[in-house]
């Protein structure tokens, strides 16, 4: 009796595990630039209506979203920032969303900003995709927000490196 107790234990975890979804948020700039004005770079196989879901989820989250830029863009002097995304859907009597992964990169250097990726579980959902892109973004723009200095942080911050470099050049006279 114990045994099945734990075997049926067992066997809820590891179904309840498998319907879970999964996201994830990496910063991959410690201090990023900051960022206000964004535009999407086209791919192949992307959807007007995924365009739509990240350009909603951009401008709610306080971005200025600009035109977006032909395939392949790497660099820009229009915008702060670029964004691309991977999405992959699949079939079980209706269509779902299986994953989405998107990126923002600096447009002045190419650099990768910061990166989210949702991942829908084995037992799969059909979660709104509005809703999931939503929720990356807002993560997202958390993230870079929490890790750009503030204007006045900056403005010391070049001072110190001005005062720093106005000292080295008075030692090296």
């Amino acid at each position: 009796m114990n045994r099945m107790i734990r075997g049926a234990a067992i066997l809820a975890a590891l179904l309840l595990s498998a319907c879970a979804t999964h996201q994830d948020v990496l910063l991959a700039k410690s201090v990023p630039p900051p960022i206000v004005t964004v535009a999407a770079v086209a791919s192949d196989g992307n959807s007007p209506e995924m365009d739509a879901s990240v350009r909603n989820a951009l401008i709610q989250n306080g971005f200025s979203v600009q035109a977006p830029l032909p395939a392949g863009t790497r660099t820009s002097d229009q915008v702060d920032a670029l964004v691309t995304y991977v999405d992959v859907w699949r079939w079980d009597i209706v269509m779902y969303l299986q994953s989405v992964a998107i990126k923002l990169f600096d447009a002045r250097t190419g650099d990768l900003l910061v990166t989210g990726d949702w991942k829908n579980s084995a037992f799969h959902g059909y979660q709104d995709e509005d809703s999931i892109v939503r929720g990356l973004i807002t993560d997202m723009a958390t993230r870079l927000k929490t890790a750009t200095p503030s204007p006045a942080a900056a403005r010391e911050a070049a001072d110190a490196q001005r005062s720093a470099d106005a000292a080295k050049a008075a030692v090296g006279e």
